[in-house]
């Protein structure tokens, strides 16, 4: 805590002096300060409350009263910037120190207000105006309730049609753009974005071309805004309590257990009963060792986390800024050794300065940081991997000579271990130096904006340029360390100890530099953008863009390229109907000169209906309809370059013309395919926005359909195999998504206490249409028709529960191995006598169906409460890692307790126990596969805001203090399964507070 505290206190000090500084600036040089009042109505005359009066370029505000009123002491002559939702903003210039009696703001429609600008690919338009899918989310709102800082933890829930935090309709990963180019969010606080716009349709992102397969995120940074000087401070400090931790079984009944396993196999024991009692009465853990790593020896109760972040911007109508300072530091579970953690830093710089009338420059800088300190092993690895009498941790010393020359831990131990079994995880920690590794990001994102209206009015251009540059590399020091067997040996006197060494301790001076990793990214834009609106009737934007982009990844000879050039019209006629057509020729290296570009078309159209005579009944405030069509081409995800070209390696000598010439067979790589062309997505929408109730209530839902088809794929079951193993790629496999999308948010203030609550949901299903595979004779076998995410197993009928039921003639015979009683039976799908490969059929589906999302706001006077959950049902998910698939050598778990033996083979829920690795158990099948329908509580925060008339005559502008918890519930028939994490780092609940300060 003093560390987090020798940072916050001098940026809670510089920010006090910062804003001091700017009000000494107000008087300096003989400057006189004047009162300025007057009165803010809308266009009836009305008083406006609460909207919101900027001078001193933002570093004064002033809020209107109930009767619309306000008074600002600024700097004489300043100009003011008076905002009110719902109304467009107004500029007030004094003159002579005197501003008008009435300030009068105009109203504007809805959805047309000047928070309602829609980032869309390479330009913004109007809510209203939206054709297509769109979902938009305003991390500046979000924060207000919600303290959470990463993206993804923003999308989650928040969007309907999104499954988790990446999946849109179930298509796939969405392709995440930052500010133009896409990136990978990984290093974005939700701090510094202005706004997250999800394109769902194709027609909403087809001008990312052959990258727009998938549907698109747009994320755009914060930018200074003129006359709005903002400071914000923010402050975090939580613990992360790990859920669960794995339950394995101790040295004696492991070893029991496993001779029962070697007994099932008809094999000798391995241990005997003196070994497993000493072991079980721990009559000496050095002889008889029985280690657990889940304990506090290895790891802590709990971890620490903290975060500072700082943002700065403002500017005028010449220049206008935004700086972003953050930093988080991760702390380690580990107790052993240095520790464990993560610091994250990330700095961001954007400005924008008015060259002259016509020319506008735009300049980004973004730098990050992210160190890890850590240990060498794999701790995690090997806790739930090493079996508890494997060898023991440390072993007590008591042997002069050994004391003198061993490398000794507290002076009394040394290290435990075999010649066999040389990694010790206590050495690991405290002995084997230490790995760290830095990431690096740095951007620059630089461009012009060119005001046209001299050539034509509403004709704008833009020119931009980014370079990324990532950088990863790890620092080592790795020293060995020797361990030692203790063993009894038997003498004339009586049984000695001595100790067997393997290994060196050797420690190393200087580090070494591994695994290196970097890639650069360049990309470039040009857009042509025209707006204008006739007779206040017709509106047009349109814009026409030339887009190029490519990577470097240090190593690969081929860098990844995208090119394509794009045109999108949007056309609105009386702010009610509304059409919008875009086109891209794409190029690719990835296809021959006939096929390298593709031509992809996309248009949607949008009908406010409220906005007719024949909608005048009054139950809908507003409502739009909407509908999309588009045909998408892409290379995205080809595994390789020229597939159009055979390609060949060299294979044997031969000798020739009386063996004077040798030369060197051509053996065929790959057979090349020059008519290989794009992958195409056929997406259909269709929707609707709507409000009812006065507006309390916010409606909006759709339909989708998505026809991915000319998939690349070896048709190796259409060729004959006399034709040979290596086969061309083809355009052949099809696949089809479809379902809906709803959300709802309802909005109601009761006495003092204002509630919000929203829902979003989305239902998908994925269909394969056309793929290769073979004439199966029975068709629950086929692919075809069936869910693309189908899971294909074995129907497991229970457990053989003795030799009788294996030899009765009824039994199918199960070809996977020996079968013996406590093994699984399954279920002879062809009736044909025989377990095999032909008794497999769809058992499950790897993804839900259905997913969901709940979140609450309670807000009453200076306190809120804001609660976010999501749930899904339809999935089917198999657990098999190791904890689960008991056999062999491998570790026991809790799960065998429930295993087959002679006595519970009426009740056993487990199969019985095998020294092999019974390939007849442990498959794909019904016994394994469990529905993973559940619901989770991700984030619950209590805020307490302090309104602004108690901070308004101080230095601060808002102060918000919160308690927030992350990861806090989840309900499933399977819950325990799904809170464990195997061979990994255990998953965390969260408990946080945090300040939030503007000054």
């Amino acid at each position: 805590m003093k560390n987090i505290c020798k940072i916050i206190v001098p940026v809670l000090c510089a920010a006090t002096l910062f804003h001091y500084n700017i009000l000494a600036q107000q008087v300096k040089d003989g400057e006189k300060t004047v009162t300025l009042t007057s009165v803010v109505v809308d266009q009836e005359g009305n008083p406006v409350p609460n909207a919101i009066v900027y001078g001193n370029e933002g570093s004064r505000i002033a809020r209107t009263g109930s009767d619309g009123s306000f008074s600002i002491t600024v700097t004489e002559q300043t100009p003011l910037l008076v905002e009110a939702p719902g109304y467009a903003s107004v500029k007030i210039t004094p003159v002579l120190s005197v501003i008008p009696a009435e300030t009068v703001l105009k109203g504007l429609p809805y959805q047309m207000a000047e928070t309602d600008d829609v980032n869309i690919p390479f330009g913004t338009l109007k809510r209203r105006h939206l054709s297509g899918s769109v979902s938009v989310l305003n991390p500046g709102e979000l924060l207000d309730h919600d303290a959470r800082q990463d993206v993804y933890s923003a999308l989650n829930g928040r969007v309907p049609g999104l499954f988790g935090n990446q999946n849109v309709y179930g298509l796939g990963n969405a392709v995440f753009v930052v500010d133009g180019i896409p990136r990978p969010p990984f290093f974005i606080n939700l701090q510094e974005v202005s706004q997250i716009t999800v394109l769902k349709d194709a027609p909403s992102r087809n001008l990312y071309g052959a990258q727009a397969d998938v549907p698109v995120v747009l994320i755009t940074t914060k930018r200074g805004q003129a006359y709005k000087r903002q400071l914000n401070v923010r402050l975090e400090t939580g613990l992360q309590n790990p859920i669960s931790f794995p339950n394995y079984l101790g040295a004696a009944d492991y070893m029991t257990l496993y001779n029962e396993a070697l007994d099932n196999d008809n094999r000798a024991p391995r241990y005997d009963s003196l070994t497993i009692a000493n072991t079980r009465n721990k009559l000496d853990p050095a002889l008889y060792p029985d280690e657990d790593y889940f304990n506090s020896t290895y790891l802590k109760n709990m971890k620490n986390y903290y975060r500072l972040i700082t943002e700065s911007s403002g500017g005028n109508e010449v220049a206008t800024y935004y700086a972003y300072l953050g930093w988080s530091r991760n702390e380690g579970l580990m107790a052993l050794g240095r520790g464990d953690r993560q610091d994250n830093i990330n700095l961001r710089g954007n400005v924008d300065y008015q060259i002259n009338d016509y020319m506008k420059m735009r300049f980004d800088g973004v730098t990050t940081f992210v160190l890890n300190r850590g240990y060498n092993g794999d701790f995690w690895g090997n806790a739930s991997t090493f079996i508890p009498n494997q060898a023991p941790v440390l072993v007590p010393v008591t042997d002069s000579a050994l004391l003198a020359t061993a490398s000794l831990i507290d002076g009394k131990y040394i290290l435990g271990g075999t010649s066999v079994y040389q990694t010790n995880i206590y050495g690991d920690l405290v002995s084997a130096g230490y790995k760290n590794s830095l990431a690096r990001v740095l951007q620059f994102n630089t461009g012009l904006d060119f005001d046209l209206n001299f050539i034509a009015e509403g004709l704008t251009a833009r020119t931009f340029l980014t370079f990324d540059l990532y950088n990863y590399y790890e620092t080592q020091l790795l020293n060995t360390y020797a361990v030692y067997e203790p063993r009894l040996v038997s003498g004339t006197n009586g049984d000695s100890l001595t100790y067997i060494k393997t290994g060196l301790d050797i420690r190393q001076g200087n580090e070494s530099l591994i695994n290196p990793f970097s890639y650069r990214r360049i990309g470039i834009y040009g857009t042509l953008n025209y707006h204008k609106i006739i007779n206040n009737t017709h509106e047009i934007n349109a814009t026409g863009v030339a887009y190029r982009d490519q990577i470097q990844v240090a190593g690969e000879i081929h860098q990844g390229k995208n090119l394509h050039f794009g045109l999108q019209a949007n056309y609105s006629y009386r702010n009610r109907y509304l059409a919008q057509v875009s086109t891209v020729v794409a190029g690719s290296p990835r296809f021959s000169e006939e096929n390298r570009y593709a031509f992809s078309p996309a248009l949607s159209l949008g009908w406010i209906l409220t906005e007719e005579d024949f909608m005048d009944s009054g139950f809908f405030d507003f409502l739009k309809v909407r509908a999309g069509w588009g045909l998408i081409h892409t290379d995205a995800g080809f595994a390789d370059y020229y597939l159009y070209q055979t390609n060949y390696t060299q294979g044997a000598w031969f000798d020739y013309n009386h063996g004077v010439v040798r030369n060197r067979v051509r053996n065929i790589a790959s057979v090349g395919n020059p008519d290989i062309e794009w992958v195409k997505r056929q997406q259909w929408s269709a929707g609707f926005e709507a409000l009812v109730m006065n507006r309390s209530l916010m409606l909006e839902g759709g339909y989708f359909r998505s026809r991915l088809y000319d998939v690349l794929t070896t048709r190796t079951n259409f060729y004959p195999q006399t034709i040979g193993t290596v086969l061309p790629l083809e355009n052949y496999n099809a696949y089809l998504n479809n379902g809906m999308e709803f959300g709802l948010n309802y909005t109601r203030k009761f006495g003092e206490i204002d509630v919000s609550l929203g829902s979003n949901l989305v239902y998908a299903v994925p269909k394969v249409l056309q793929m290769d595979e073979p004439v199966y004779e029975w068709d629950y076998l086929v692919r075809t028709g069936k869910p693309t995410d189908a899971r294909f197993g074995w129907v497991a009928l229970g457990l053989f529960r003795d030799w009788d039921e294996i030899n009765d003639p009824s039994t199918p015979v199960q070809t996977f191995g020996e079968v013996r009683p406590g093994d699984i039976r399954y279920k002879d799908l062809n009736e044909d006598g025989v377990i095999d490969d032909n008794d497999v059929e769809m058992i499950g589906y790897s993804s839900a169906r259905f997913q969901y999302s709940l979140n609450l706001r309670l807000n009453y006077r200076m306190f809120e409460l804001f609660v976010i959950g999501t749930g899904q049902t339809g999935q089917s998910s198999y657990f098999t890692n190791q904890y689960y698939w008991v056999y062999g050598e491998r570790k026991y778990s809790e799960v065998v307790h429930d295993r087959w033996t002679p006595e519970t083979a009426e009740t056993a829920t487990y199969p019985r126990l095998s020294s092999t690795n019974n390939s007849n158990n442990f498959r794909n099948s019904t016994f394994w596969l469990y529905d993973n329908n559940w619901f989770t509580l991700h984030a619950v925060q209590l805020n307490m805001s302090l309104p602004y008339r108690l901070v308004e005559k101080s230095f601060l502008k808002g102060l918000q203090v919160y308690l927030r918890g992350s990861n806090l519930l989840t309900i499933s028939p399977i819950r325990e399964k799904k809170e464990l994490n195997i061979g990994s780092e255990p998953q965390y609940r969260l408990y946080a507070i945090g300040l939030n300060a503007s000054f």
